[in-house]
């Protein structure tokens, strides 16, 4: 079996796998393709990869970890967000990360969610934020 991953060849976003027994059949596949989609050898998750020149890379990860602890009204600036971020917390979205980065602080302690979806390729990063 030759295992291939389908992309769109303008973002290299990943939409799908297939396995075909033959080179024939491969080339089948690649002319049932829509413009704008390609084929590469192996299979690829688009959930942390993406296409770029034609090779399968990791996509790109937040800074921000699954757990933190902070103390109510101290800064924390979370490292490797991207600008155009939607940063939601407990499922409403607070704002969009801008060129100066994410700085979150909390002025109520308690549990917190923290969810952060970045412009792709970027992963999509959630966070529990325990507030003392």
């Amino acid at each position: 079996m030759i295992a291939l991953t389908k992309y769109i060849t303008a973002t290299g976003e990943i939409f799908g796998q297939i396995s075909v027994s033959s080179e024939e059949d491969a080339m089948l596949n690649t002319f049932s393709l829509e413009m704008g989609q390609a084929l590469i050898e192996g299979h690829f998750d688009g959930r942390d990869h993406y296409v770029i020149d034609g090779e399968a890379v990791s996509r790109p990860v937040t800074g921000l970890p699954a757990s933190h602890d902070l103390a109510v009204g101290v800064d924390w600036s979370v490292a490797d967000v991207p600008e155009g971020t939607q940063v939601l917390i407990d499922g409403v979205e607070v704002g969009e990360v801008d060129a100066t980065g994410l700085v979150l602080s909390f002025s109520l302690a308690g549990v917190w969610s923290v969810d952060l979806v970045p412009p792709f390729p970027w992963v999509e990063a959630s966070c529990e934020v325990t507030v003392t």
